[in-house]
């Protein structure tokens, strides 16, 4: 949990050491209908599940597809939000993070099409493109497409370069800066590796750190 809502992080017990599927939020039952049906107009697979699997995330309505990087996708509508069950952290915090009609946070996921994923999305209803060229170690350069269906400046995030996970990354935010340094005390404290230092980026100016985590993806 992070907040009112019944969950936003599941972790699943299996042999699969890896990303089991992305949750995507639309409005109200006809949006969830109609992107849906637009999916498979487009020639996706989907498939809309039964009120148990729909029970089984905590929401009213799901489908499932699968994102042309192979990314397990579901989208739902409906999700449960208890007002009356305060979220409690793990650890005493300054502030809370930063959920709410943002959604989570934001992702950096594997593709191998970055056309096709881009198209993909795009049906969704997130906007975006190339927004962030890194050096490579080879001497080339990457291109991250960033794109976004809030106020965050990416939801999600993707290129055309190797990876052995599915999932590069995940950010979580929070509202007080004390609670993002005394992050980073805890993971050097803990002899946590850090893949990338305190820093401000160049696109949205937040302020960051990313850590390593047991299954070799990073925490932003």
């Amino acid at each position: 949990r992070m907040d009112y809502w019944h969950h936003r992080i599941v972790v699943h017990h299996s042999g699969q050491d890896d990303l089991k599927y992305l949750g995507w939020r639309v409005s109200e039952k006809p949006e969830f209908e109609a992107l849906g049906q637009k999916l498979i107009d487009a020639g996706y697979d989907v498939r809309v599940c039964d009120k148990a699997e729909a029970q089984e995330r905590m929401v009213l309505g799901l489908m499932k597809t699968v994102d042309p990087g192979g990314n397990p996708t579901e989208i739902f509508w409906g999700p449960r939000i208890d007002m009356s069950n305060p979220f409690h952290p793990g650890r005493p915090l300054h502030g809370k993070f930063v959920t709410g009609d943002q959604g989570l946070g934001h992702c950096i996921v594997r593709q191998t099409d970055v056309e096709a994923a881009h198209k993909f999305y795009s049906l969704l209803g997130l906007r975006g493109d190339v927004e962030y060229r890194i050096p490579l170690p080879n001497g080339m350069t990457g291109e991250l497409t960033f794109m976004h269906c809030n106020g965050r400046d990416h939801s999600i995030g993707f290129g055309a370069m190797p990876a052995e996970k599915r999932l590069n990354h995940v950010m979580l935010e929070y509202t007080d800066i004390e609670d993002l340094g005394y992050t980073h005390q805890q993971f050097v404290k803990n002899d946590i590796d850090i893949a990338l230092q305190l820093g401000i980026h160049a696109t949205d100016k937040a302020l960051t750190f990313y850590g390593a985590t047991p299954s070799g993806w990073l925490i932003e």
